[in-house]
C-alpha cells in the first residue's frame, strides 16, 4: 500500500523520547551508469500515496552487474525523502522522463542522498525534527502503520535506543490493530518476549 518497510526507532528527540516512524519504498536503480529510478508506478499514485504519510522515502538500490571477470559488482543503497523525490517530478521540463529521477541527487546535482545505514544509526536515532514523523506512546506509533484496519507495509523493523519506550508494548500494540509479528531476537518467539518479565527486563536493552 505505498511502501516496503517500517523504521521505528525510539528515539530522544530534544530531550524527550519518541516513537519516530519512517515508510520505505525501494526501487531498482536504473538507466545511465544505474543512477537513476523510476517512481512512476500507477501513474504516480505510488508516490503520491507516500508522500501525503508525511513519512515516506525512496530506497534506491542498483542490480548487480557482472563486469568483464565475471565478479558482481553493487553500489551502496541509498535514501531520498518522498518530498524531494517529489519536487525532482513536479520540476521535470518533459513529460517522457518525469518520473525517472536520480538515485542520488537533485535534478540540479545537488547530492542530497543518505547511506542507508547511516540513515538507521544516525538519522533515525538523532533529535533531528524533519526525518519521519515522532509519536509519543507505541499504540500511537502502531497507529499511524494502519489504515482502515489494513497495514501500510508488510514488514517493519523496531528498536529502542532511549531505554524508556518498549518495543514490547509497540508489538502489543499492532497485534490489537489485528497484525501478525514477531520477534525473533534474542528470542524464539513473540510469546517468549512477551512472558518474560523479570526484575531485570527494564535493565537489558536486548530485552527492551
Amino acid at each position: 500500500m505505498g511502501a516496503d518497510l517500517a523504521l521505528v526507532v525510539g528515539a530522544n528527540v530534544l530531550g524527550l523520547p519518541r516513537f519516530r516512524v519512517v515508510l520505505v519504498q525501494a526501487k531498482h536503480a536504473d538507466g545511465h551508469q544505474r543512477t537513476c529510478a523510476d517512481v512512476g508506478r500507477n501513474q504516480g499514485k505510488q508516490l503520491d500515496d507516500l508522500l501525503s504519510t508525511g513519512m515516506g522515502y525512496y530506497l534506491f538500490y542498483p542490480r548487480a552487474v557482472a563486469d568483464a571477470d565475471g565478479r558482481h559488482t553493487r553500489l551502496l543503497p541509498a535514501l531520498r525523502s518522498a518530498p524531494a523525490v517529489f519536487a525532482d517530478v513536479a520540476t521535470a521540463t518533459g513529460a517522457s522522463n518525469r518520473y525517472m529521477v536520480g538515485c542520488h541527487a537533485r535534478r540540479d546535482g545537488t547530492v542530497d542522498a543518505t547511506d542507508f545505514a547511516e540513515f538507521i544509526a544516525l538519522s533515525m536515532a538523532s533529535d533531528e525534527l524533519g526525518v519521519g514523523r515522532l509519536f509519543p506512546c507505541a499504540q500511537s506509533a502502531a497507529a499511524s502503520l494502519v489504515v482502515k484496519g489494513e497495514p501500510l507495509v508488510p514488514e517493519v523493523f523496531a528498536v529502542d535506543r532511549t531505554g524508556s519506550l518498549s518495543v514490547l508494548e509497540f508489538l502489543d500494540a499492532m497485534r490489537g490493530h489485528g497484525l501478525e509479528t514477531t520477534a525473533d531476537a534474542p528470542f524464539t518467539t513473540y510469546e517468549e518476549l512477551k512472558v518474560d518479565h523479570e526484575p531485570d527486563f527494564s535493565s537489558s536493552p536486548l530485552m527492551r
